[in-house]
């Protein structure tokens, strides 16, 4: 499990505010898987991931079409480091969605291809890489009269079926 969503599982584990008897919370998650995912979507508000669970369900709203109901082993997604998206709450909202969708699409493993962000500079001409998410300049010369080559993606490049 991503480190940063540890929080997430523990939370998961001892929240037993939403179960209404006194059953054992574990008990819910294999009855109740509705109530886990709606759980998880009350922690990703908090937590602010909510934009990578939207993501996820887009992805998934495009790969199923494509599937043709065959089931799907892998997707892979290039992202760039302009995105704002973390690679591990991409990763572990994958998983929450997977579990919500039909059987054909509940194993597939989201496979990242992570872009650096690169500029090309006006000013000095040179082409860079760029560290920062926050801020696009050129590392050489400090201009921001730059064109983003790469870092914007976010594109499903493929999918795996059998």
């Amino acid at each position: 499990m991503p480190s940063g969503l540890a929080a997430w599982a523990v939370t998961l584990r001892l929240d037993r505010t939403q179960c209404a008897d006194n059953h054992n919370f574990a008990h819910k998650i294999c009855v109740f898987p509705q109530l886990i995912f709606a759980t998880a979507l009350s922690l990703a508000r908090q937590h602010g991931v909510l934009h990578e669970l939207s993501l996820c369900q887009a992805i998934a709203g495009l790969v199923k079409p494509h599937a043709a109901g065959r089931r799907v082993d892998v997707v892979r997604v290039q992202v760039g480091a302009l995105r704002q998206v973390v690679p591990d709450s991409l990763e572990f909202c994958w998983s929450l969605v997977c579990q919500q969708l039909e059987e054909n699409m509940v194993d597939a493993q989201l496979e990242l291809d992570l872009v650096p962000a690169e500029v090309l500079c006006h000013d000095c001409e040179q082409q860079s890489r760029i560290e920062s998410r926050w801020s696009v300049y050129c590392p050489g010369c400090a201009s921001t009269d730059v064109d983003v080559l790469s870092g914007n993606e976010f594109l499903v490049t493929s999918i795996e079926v059998s």
